[in-house]
């Protein structure tokens, strides 16, 4: 496990392809923004739908609030060794690679 921080998530971050073949992880992607700002994007066969969150860090849980429908989510998360993000929603998880 790595220690993360804010600026470490600042970026693309795409499903890893392993675990969404897995049905782990959704076809999705994850840009968060140093403003504090995430745009979460399902990927589906016809359109892309996207949500707009805000996020802060605290400790090793991310915290996400969406901004039309104000509801604080706290998520564990890490980094592994091999760079992956990854998300631990109430024994959910799912993994991301950094573009």
């Amino acid at each position: 496990m790595v220690n993360i921080n804010k600026s470490d998530l600042v970026g693309m971050w795409h499903a890893d392809p392993e675990s969404f073949a897995h049905g782990e992880t959704e076809n999705s992607s994850l840009e968060f923004n140093e403003d504090g700002s995430l745009i979460f994007t399902t990927h589906e066969q016809s359109t892309d739908k996207k949500s707009f969150l805000v996020y802060e860090v605290k400790e090793d849980v991310l915290v996400t609030d969406q901004l039309s429908a104000p509801n604080k989510v706290e998520t564990k998360f890490m980094i592994n060794s091999e760079g992956k993000l990854i998300l631990d929603y109430n024994g959910s998880w799912s993994i991301y690679i950094k573009q």
